[in-house]
């Protein structure tokens, strides 16, 4: 019996694999539970800290993404977009770490805007005035 590749990739068990680990990343770092922390906290656990937040998303460098303002030095709102694979952040130069955690959690100028604008911008813009999707 002859197995392409292509069969083992886009095999179901392959497929709901890559979705249980994507949905895994992805929880833990929106999660309250600051996990990273514990990787930051000894010395011996640093290269391997080093190698997880340069591949994927952690909280530390998925929270500086949600901060209030840059001016902090912490926050990246220009930044850190990334929910799964934070090489592709480093990759784009958008990448900033710190493993530190922003103080306080918004947007400084929040119009309230509607989902459409947030889902299908810049085809759908926001009707706010003050709105960043309005552009």
């Amino acid at each position: 019996m002859v197995v392409r590749s292509h069969d083992f990739f886009m095999s179901y068990e392959i497929i709901f694999l890559q979705l249980v680990i994507k949905q895994l990343i992805v929880i833990g770092v929106h999660s309250a539970i600051k996990w990273d922390r514990f990787l930051y906290k000894y010395k011996v656990l640093n290269p391997l800290a080093w190698i997880i937040e340069r591949t994927i998303s952690t909280p530390s460098t998925h929270f500086m993404h949600h901060g209030k303002s840059n001016a902090d030095g912490i926050s990246n709102n220009d930044g850190n977009f990334s929910n799964m694979y934070f090489f592709w952040d480093i990759l784009f130069g958008s990448a900033k770490i710190t493993r530190k955690y922003p103080a306080v959690y918004e947007f400084e100028n929040d119009p309230e805007d509607s989902w459409a604008a947030h889902m299908y911008y810049p085809f759908i813009k926001s009707n706010k005035i003050q709105s960043e999707l309005n552009i």
